[in-house]
């Protein structure tokens, strides 16, 4: 990733793409160089891993990094994709065939997720059946009266 800053002139978007593009001509489809040259250029933390991402799922990335790389092929690099962040290159190293998941593995997940859509509704008619004005006012067990002497509300403690 080369992040695109117009604060800086070193990231302003003209020169944000002619770095990747740089890149693009130094990487020239070749897989192997993917992973030192993203060390060594881009911005993004994963470059402590040779821009690994480690294994993505459809819909984790950025709408336009998802689309490019749920078209590549494995060992395919993209072409240079654009996103809020800046300018992108996707390598895909695997691509793991959808398989599913036992639900041994997904029960506590789901559990909590019921458990909490129900605890959402209770508390939603709950809240539904309150009436909308307190029915206690100053003085009757709502907000503390006023004193008599005008100095604010009345504590129900003393100082001595």
């Amino acid at each position: 990733m080369i992040t695109v800053n117009e604060k800086f002139a070193e990231s302003t978007e003209g020169a944000a793409r002619a770095r990747i593009d740089d890149l693009v001509r130094r990487l020239r489809g070749r897989a192997n160089r993917f992973g030192p040259l993203a060390r060594c250029y881009s911005e993004c933390p994963s470059a402590l891993a040779d821009g690994r991402l480690g294994t993505v799922a459809r819909g984790q990335l950025y709408p336009e990094l998802d689309a490019a790389l749920f078209r590549l092929r494995p060992g395919e690099i993209s072409g240079v994709v654009s996103s809020e962040l800046g300018f992108h290159l996707l390598l895909c190293e695997k691509i793991h065939p959808w398989q599913p998941v036992p639900f041994a593995r997904v029960r506590a997940g789901i559990q909590a997720r019921l458990d909490e859509r129900q605890r959402y509704e209770c508390q939603r008619r709950w809240v539904a059946g309150l009436p909308e004005r307190p029915a206690v006012g100053p003085g009757q067990g709502g907000a503390p009266a006023e004193r008599s002497d005008g100095r604010g509300p009345s504590l129900p403690w003393s100082a001595a």
